[in-house]
């Protein structure tokens, strides 16, 4: 985002709370201008811009860096379906089609999922599994939780800003051999 797109929605935000940018005072301010703006870069002017809208018609209160990423993240991410809406999606995949068999008995089809969580879900359980069991129940808890925690972890991601996100991801490459590296030493 430039610069100047920020400091002008700086200070729509700041007019908009005028007592607390006085009891802040002019050299604080200028250090959370900078802070904020920082770590706001990443999202764009316009969605920015929604979220300080959006939280200044909704609180009384100066909004913390975090909660003006959770509203940017909010105007701008897919809306999700909840656990429990999904579990019907699946059912439904098993009432509609089930675990039909490849020809030549290699296997089996598997549904074609328009959520890509009911997608990870529905493989870590496994899709014939699901199909030919008797315990409906335990599969839908087992599958509402793994939902929910599967969309949990990728709104985390989604709210990381990018420096950390490339430290996670260069961890993410570095720790085979760490691990490795470990394993020397013992």
């Amino acid at each position: 985002m430039a610069n100047k797109d920020f400091e002008r929605i700086w200070q729509a935000l700041v007019k908009s709370y005028p007592t607390w940018a006085k009891e802040i005072g002019a050299a604080d301010l200028a250090q959370t201008f900078l802070v904020y703006e920082r770590l706001l870069a990443d999202i764009p002017a316009p969605t920015l811009e929604a979220a300080v809208i959006q939280h200044v018609a909704s609180s009384k209160w100066f909004p913390t860096i975090a909660e003006l990423r959770q509203c940017a993240m909010a105007l701008v991410a897919p809306q999700r379906m909840t656990a429990m809406e999904a579990w019907g999606v699946v059912l439904d995949a098993m009432k509609t089609g089930g675990a039909r068999i490849l020809p030549g008995g290699n296997g089996y089809y598997p549904p074609e999922w328009a959520d890509p969580i009911i997608a990870k879900v529905v493989v870590s359980m496994g899709w014939i599994e699901l199909c030919q069991s008797d315990n409906q129940e335990a599969d839908r808890a087992h599958f509402m939780r793994a939902y929910d925690a599967i969309a949990q972890r990728e709104n985390a991601d989604a709210m990381l800003l990018p420096p950390v996100r490339q430290l996670v991801q260069k961890l993410a490459v570095n720790k085979p051999r760490q691990l490795e590296g470990n394993r020397a030493r013992e």
